[in-house]
């Protein structure tokens, strides 16, 4: 029992520093201070939760679903790198440097994902992959 409630608070704690590093993200993002952000976003997710971002980017769909697996990963957790990625996706450095639909497409990767990981369907998934599609779109014409 005490194993169950240790590894419980681990995935908590995962969720937690995720949702904080995005949050400073975003505030960073907000302050003009985008290249900073991702900067120091990219070394925290490396540094405290062993996720390199580049190598996240360039996995193939089921090296990514077997990554999230692994390292016990919930629907939540893959849903905010989701978010981080759409953020990524949209920042001006990204479009300059052609990135941008890179991190907008492993989004929509991310959250089919967090649906599968789920096993549920979420119309909050399904309208944030649309979104998604119309900014792809956007950028193609």
């Amino acid at each position: 029992m005490e194993q169950r409630d240790l590894i419980k608070e681990q995935i908590e704690q995962l969720g937690r520093v995720l949702g904080k590093i995005l949050s400073d993200f975003l505030n960073l993002k907000s302050e003009g201070k985008t290249s900073q952000g991702i900067e120091v976003s990219n070394e925290r997710f490396k540094e405290e939760l062993d996720i390199d971002i580049d190598v996240l980017r360039n996995l193939g769909k089921d090296e990514l679903k077997n990554y999230f697996l692994n390292k016990k990963f919930t629907a939540e957790h893959i849903e905010k790198l989701a978010d981080y990625f759409f953020e990524l996706g949209t920042t001006e450095e990204n479009v300059k440097e052609h990135l941008s639909s890179q991190y907008l497409l492993r989004s929509i990767d991310f959250l089919d994902l967090a649906d599968s990981v789920s096993n549920t369907f979420s119309f909050e998934r399904m309208n944030k992959k649309d979104r998604i599609k119309k900014i792809i779109k956007h950028k193609g014409q």
